[in-house]
């Protein structure tokens, strides 16, 4: 049985095997908007069977780590994908 991180403590993805996409999509995505760290930047989620991938452009590299953090400690979340790219100074 593999495992995943849930709301800061070890549990199952079997546990939330029934949530759907688009349900974890838009809580994602609404942690996404309440962090002071990502809040600001404009990144994309997608989810396909509980693995979401994060894509786009973020600030620093603090924010694509509190991305990343944040999708992961998403209950019903199997795997994550960060692909956020940091913007480099000056663009």
């Amino acid at each position: 049985m593999s495992l995943t991180r849930c709301g800061g403590r070890r549990c199952s993805n079997t546990a939330w095997s029934g949530r759907a996409d688009g349900e974890i999509k838009a809580v994602v995505v609404d942690r996404l908007g309440e962090d002071p760290h990502t809040k600001e930047d404009e990144t994309r989620v997608d989810v396909t069977q509980a693995v979401v991938v994060l894509g786009g452009e973020v600030s620093s590299s603090l924010a694509k780590r509190a991305a990343g953090d944040d999708a992961r400690d998403t209950p019903g979340v199997a795997d994550v994908s960060n692909q956020l790219v940091v913007a480099r100074l000056g663009t």
